[in-house]
């Protein structure tokens, strides 16, 4: 009886050992899983943070070559505006023939400003009769007119024109383009060309001043009503050349 009271402890407390020893066990068990999971759970975030910092600079790395091409395609305007700017300077100070000059002969101004002086090749039509209705009631009608050595005038606008042969500054005759030789009473017919370095120079008093007369007679007939209501009305012409 003592021997199987004996063997039972023997047995009972080595049940318990086993028991205890199951349970820390489980309990390691349960600690190692726990870490286990801990540990996958760590390298997930990792492995998404990776992803991230990879998208970010993907995109930090696009917005780079994005702005390096704006700042090419700066350079390269600025660059062609500055090509452009000095070839158009280029252009007007050789006079190229890309500048176009612009033709001013049917301008009011022309031969009446310095800026829009006669030039050669475009004579400069002055009408006697305008210019009389325009200066009616002025003892002499005077004009200013701009032009190159080389213009051409030419006066229209009247039958004939009377110029004062003392004011000749040569004493052989002159030839006109379309009324011949001047006789002795210094009357040109109308219209007439009188370029200015030529026979135009040689009339003007003081190198740059032409005068002359003109004195309306309808007698000859033909005349008009204006005419008519100026026979007998004698003009004085002023024209200073500058």
């Amino acid at each position: 009886m003592k021997k199987i009271l004996i063997f039972t402890l023997i047995l009972i407390l080595s049940c318990s050992q086993a028991e205890s020893i199951l349970e820390k066990e489980d309990s390691e068990s349960d600690s190692a899983n726990s870490s286990n999971e801990s540990i996958a759970s760590t390298n997930d975030n990792l492995k998404s943070l990776e992803e991230r910092l990879a998208k970010l600079e993907s995109t930090i790395e696009n917005n780079t070559l994005a702005l390096s091409t704006i700042e090419n395609n700066t350079l390269a305007l600025e660059n062609l505006s500055k090509a452009i700017s000095s070839s158009g300077a280029i252009s007007v100070e050789n006079n190229s023939p890309l500048v176009v000059e612009i033709d001013k002969s049917d301008e009011e101004d022309y031969g009446k400003s310095p800026n829009n002086p006669v030039k050669s090749g475009k004579p400069m039509k002055i009408n006697l009769m305008e210019d009389s209705l325009l200066s009616w009631g002025e003892e002499k009608i005077s004009h200013t007119i701009y032009a190159d050595t080389n213009a051409t005038i030419e006066f229209e606008g009247m039958d004939e024109i009377t110029i004062d042969t003392e004011k000749y500054h040569s004493t052989f005759p002159l030839v006109f383009g379309n009324s011949g030789w001047i006789p002795d009473s210094g009357i040109v017919k109308l219209p007439d060309t009188f370029p200015l370095s030529g026979n135009l120079q040689t009339l003007m008093k003081n190198d740059n001043i032409l005068e002359f007369t003109h004195t309306i007679d309808c007698d000859a007939g033909g005349c008009d009503s204006i005419k008519k209501m100026l026979h007998g009305q004698t003009f004085e012409f002023e024209y200073i050349f500058k």
